[in-house]
């Protein structure tokens, strides 16, 4: 097994495994399937609803505490600072344990700041080791850290060669924030497994598209926590540590095997997350009102459920600056529309 060391000093697996929608006894027999494997990287949430599976299943592996490595996440409706304190004692009583490894936001809510102050105390109390967020665009993410004593360790985001998140990685990495991907076997769609330049590369190591396509990501820095229940599958996940794709490989699957673009925040991909609902596909956008319309489009903005102009207005700024960033480093374009639409935005409020 191969580590990452995050930026609180914890070493995470870089590979692991994710228990999401497993639950009763076959969640607790896949967990234990794969602590026999040589997994130590475990990934829950309290939405998941089998927190307390995974800790009766690693109780009953007499896995040394050390050894193991926990994720969870703290989700609607635990969105404030009070709720949030409380979500986190709930998740230790749940899972048995003393100390948390890592701890995740969900999702970027709109209270996203108010959560992370309870983790922070926490992380700095010692029952959460690491604490992170989860499926942020880089462009939420560079707002975020603004208001953080405590980089994010993790972001947790979807990845996988179809959707291959190199400029959200490029962001993360000047923040020393380490990138993990979820669905890395993107569910097996676009004829994953089926893929020609997959199935090429690995015939020449002997491995298979999936081991391929996990080893790409780790070979690039991602913690991976693929899903499965069936023994053979984490075996074979587990697997790609015994090989190195060479250079050659890499750039075959960059520019053959991509569908979506390069993810994160390239100008034509931010299609995700808060900052698809601030792209307005109207050219009248002047002419809406702030109204409970807006507020129910523009929820990434609100506190409680009212409009935050101030924050608004901020985050404007913050996703304009970081594209015309990113078309002059990495796009190498001029700043794009949306910057300008951001712009508008800000202007008229």
């Amino acid at each position: 097994m191969e580590y990452v060391t995050l930026n609180t000093g914890s070493r995470m697996p870089m590979l692991g495994l994710g228990i999401y929608a497993l639950h009763g006894k076959e969640c607790e027999h896949a967990v234990l399937n794969a602590i026999e494997l040589g997994y130590r990287l475990f990934d829950t949430a309290q939405m998941y609803g089998n927190e307390k599976e995974l800790g009766r299943a690693l109780q009953e592996s007499l896995v040394p505490r050390e050894e193991l490595f926990v994720t969870t996440k703290l989700y609607r409706p635990n969105t404030s600072y009070a709720l949030a304190k409380r979500a986190i004692e709930m998740s230790l009583r749940t899972l048995g344990l003393e100390y948390i490894d890592l701890l995740l936001i969900h999702e970027p809510y709109a209270e996203a700041e108010d959560m992370y102050r309870a983790m922070e105390e926490a992380h700095g109390d010692g029952r959460v080791k690491a604490i992170g967020i989860s499926n942020f665009n880089a462009a939420r993410y560079a707002d975020f850290v603004h208001a953080c004593n405590v980089i994010p360790a993790v972001n947790q985001v979807e990845a996988h060669i179809f959707f291959q998140q190199t400029a959200m990685q490029s962001t993360m990495q000047r923040r020393g924030t380490c990138m993990q991907a979820w669905s890395p076997l993107a569910a097996g769609k676009n004829d994953f497994f089926g893929n020609s330049v997959l199935q090429s590369i690995g015939n020449a190591y002997g491995k298979s598209s999936a081991q391929v396509g996990l080893k790409f990501l780790v070979q690039r820095g991602f913690s991976v926590i693929p899903k499965s229940s069936q023994r053979e599958r984490m075996q074979e996940n587990m697997d790609i540590f015994d090989f190195q794709l060479s250079e050659e490989d890499i750039q075959s699957l960059f520019q053959r095997v991509l569908r979506f673009g390069n993810g994160g925040a390239s100008c034509e991909n931010i299609e995700n997350g808060s900052f698809q609902r601030l792209r307005l596909k109207t050219a009248g956008i002047a002419q809406i009102p702030l109204s409970v319309q807006i507020e129910q489009q523009y929820s990434f903005f609100c506190i409680s459920g009212k409009l935050n102009t101030q924050i608004m207005r901020r985050r404007c700024l913050a996703y304009a600056a970081f594209l015309i960033g990113y078309c002059a480093d990495i796009h190498a374009c001029s700043p794009c529309k949306y910057v300008f639409i951001l712009l508008h935005v800000y202007v008229i409020l």
